[in-house]
Formats: C-alpha cells, sequence, structure tokens
C-alpha cells in the first residue's frame, strides 16, 4: 500500500490556492539548478500519467481501478492531486494527493472535510532535492488559505522529518497489538502435539457476548444510527456511517474486507472490519456501543482467527484510543512497531485544540490512506 512507500509517504500540495501553477523552488542537481513547479492534476485527462508516475517510482504495477476508486469515487468528495515538475524539462519529478474525510471534530456539532493526506511519491532522480518540501510545504499553504479547515497523516519515519520541517505537528504514536490465536501444524503428528496448545475460544473466555455475523457484500443501514447515536462520545473521529464503510471496506478493490456485525436483543451494537494477510488476521477498524460490544466484536475477530488457522490477530490504533486498555485485557500485547500521526490546524482555530491534541481521536489504522 502507498501510504508506507519505498521513500515518503502520504501527503498533498498546492500552490497557492486553487492554482494550477505556482511560484518555483530551485532544486539543486549534480551542481546544476532545477527551477520546480508544483501544478494540479486534471483526473480526468491525467489519470494514467498519474498512475504511470507512481508505477515508475515504486517499480510496481498498481492497476489504473484503485486510483479511480480512491480518487474519484470516494462519497465523502473527489481527492485533489498535484504534479511537481521540472520547469525546464516539463518533466514530472513527483506527486502526492489528498483524499478528503468527514471528520466530526470534538465538541461541533456539524463534521467538518478535512485531508486525509497520501500518495506520495518523488522519482529518483529528484529524491535529493527539495521536491518533497515543496509538496509538503504547499498543502500548509492550502490550510492557512483556508482550503481545508485541517490535515493528518500517518507519514513513515523519513517523511515524518519532512513533515516538521514544513510546520505539521505530532498528534501521536500509533502503536500495534497482537495476540497468538493459534500454532502452525505440520502433519498428523503435528497436529496431535499441538492440539493442546490452541488459544482458547473467547466465548469460553467472554461469556455473554453479543451475537454476531459476518458479512462481506453489503453492509445495513442501521450503521448510520450507530455512528448517530455515539458520534458525541467519539471525539474527534472520521464519520463511520453506511455508506463510508461500504466504500471504505467492501468496494476497495485491492484488498478483500470482511465485517463482523453485532447484535443484543436485534438492536445493532457494532461493526469490526478485518483482513487476513500471510496467516494473520488483521483489525482495520471497529465501533461498539460500550465494552460489552468491543468485547463481542474482538472476541468474534478471534473466532474467525481460529476458523481460518491464523497464527494471530493484530490491530494498530493510536495510543491514546479509548478502547487500548480494553483490547489488551483481551489478551493483546504491545509490538514493537510504532509510526507517528501528524496533524496541522491554522494558529487562532477556535477548535484547535479538539483537532492537535491526541486524547481528542478516535483513530484506528483504518483511518490511514489506502
Amino acid at each position: 500500500p502507498l501510504h508506507r512507500p519505498l521513500v515518503h509517504d502520504a501527503d498533498p500540495g498546492v500552490a497557492g490556492v486553487g492554482a494550477g501553477r505556482c511560484s518555483g523552488m530551485v532544486e539543486e542537481r549534480h551542481g546544476e539548478a532545477v527551477p520546480l513547479i508544483v501544478r494540479t492534476v486534471d483526473l480526468q485527462t491525467e489519470m494514467p500519467l498519474l498512475v504511470d508516475v507512481f508505477n515508475r517510482g515504486f517499480n510496481v504495477t498498481i492497476p489504473q481501478r484503485r486510483f479511480e476508486w480512491l480518487y474519484r469515487d470516494n462519497p465523502d468528495g473527489a481527492s485533489t492531486a498535484w504534479f511537481v515538475m521540472d520547469d525546464r524539462s516539463g518533466e514530472v519529478a513527483g506527486c502526492t494527493a489528498v483524499f478528503p474525510r468527514r471528520i466530526q471534530v470534538r465538541g461541533q456539532d456539524k463534521p467538518m472535510v478535512a485531508w486525509n493526506c497520501g500518495d506520495f511519491c518523488i522519482l529518483p532522480r529528484y529524491r535529493a532535492g527539495a521536491a518533497a518540501i515543496k509538496l509538503r510545504q504547499a498543502a500548509r499553504d492550502s490550510v492557512d488559505a483556508g482550503v481545508t479547515p485541517f490535515l493528518y497523516a500517518h507519514p513513515n519515519d523519513r517523511m515524518l522529518q519532512i513533515h516538521l520541517r514544513v510546520g505539521h505537528q505530532p498528534l501521536g504514536r500509533m502503536v500495534r497489538l497482537a495476540r497468538p490465536t493459534g500454532v502452525q501444524r505440520k502433519g498428523v503428528l503435528g497436529r496431535l502435539a499441538t492440539s493442546g496448545l490452541k488459544v482458547a475460544r473467547p466465548d469460553r473466555l467472554w461469556p455473554g457476548r453479543d451475537e454476531y455475523e459476518i458479512e462481506s457484500a453489503s453492509l445495513p443501514a442501521e450503521l448510520d444510527e450507530l455512528f448517530e447515536r455515539l458520534r458525541r462520545g467519539l471525539g474527534t473521529a472520521v464519520v463511520r456511517d453506511r455508506q463510508y464503510l461500504e466504500w471504505r471496506f467492501v468496494q476497495c478493490p485491492t484488498s478483500e474486507y470482511r465485517c463482523v456485525l453485532t447484535r443484543r436483543g436485534g438492536m445493532l451494537t457494532g461493526y469490526l472490519a478485518f483482513g487476513m494477510t500471510n496467516g494473520q488476521l488483521n483489525v482495520k477498524d471497529w465501533l461498539g456501543i460500550d465494552a460489552r460490544a468491543v468485547r463481542s466484536l474482538f472476541g468474534a475477530a478471534i473466532d474467525q482467527a481460529c476458523a481460518a488457522d491464523a497464527s494471530s490477530a493484530s490491530v494498530t490504533l493510536l495510543e491514546t484510543h479509548r478502547d487500548h486498555g480494553l483490547i489488551r485485557r483481551l489478551g493483546f500485547a504491545r509490538r514493537p512497531e510504532t509510526s507517528t500521526t501528524i496533524t496541522y490546524v491554522p494558529e487562532g482555530s477556535t477548535w484547535r485544540a479538539d483537532v492537535t491534541s491526541p486524547d481528542a481521536w478516535y483513530m484506528t489504522v483504518g483511518d490511514r490512506d489506502v
């Protein structure tokens, strides 16, 4: 996925508000000045060029359908992308994009459409210069000018330094928790030897769970009511309604996800989205009405991991997430992998603390770019 690229990570660039070109920045390459400009990408006509830049930059083959889904089918609005150009030769030096997200900011009555930053690529011959800074600075300028109220991103360690240089602020650490769910078994003797080591099923560990079902084709309209019921208590969070969740997890063309839906007395009490990779179940996102619902969701996920003979279940979340302690109590232990989330909000915003404080956010790994 492009949110963990080879060299750079997540974010945008825009030239002065709404501009197709911006004033240049000079990059020094091999002792020679290279003037750089940033311009917006016409997604109607230049999508193939944008796809080609990413495929050449990372030496991969990413289908155009992924970009169409992410950039143009987003229910929260069309994305914006920018090229950074060598103004002398006309060559594209790199590109990036921002993806609109409806964010319910803590204490606000209505959601705001902010930017989730992603898809960042600088072609190899320009990586030693100013192209990355050019795109990062332009993104900040756009927020300052009111194009969007704020942005957030999940950069890798190298890209984090670029974010900090242009004034973006660290929000908090994303941490990974994991729990063994089974053991690898080889042959009859192996199965006999290890059968007693299988982790106990969740329904034996946590009795009284909500009933659950697994869905991969469609999601119920009740998800709108679930988010509406919980949104004021969540803090700052992506709007997790049915439209968004179907797009993000059911329609995603590059990964296959399934969803756990829990009910209590017929009422929807939560959902959890997960995928399977290399024998591991990865929880991407969830929302439960209370602690019992969250326990039921994760218990159901572990059921699925056991049924698939997965070796473990894993979840990545903001360290200050309200369910962090509960998930730890369910047997998930901290793993060494961490990353830093950043935000940028202009000085003087009355709700600035509700975006820049990690305690304000309900954030999971599913909130990253795709």
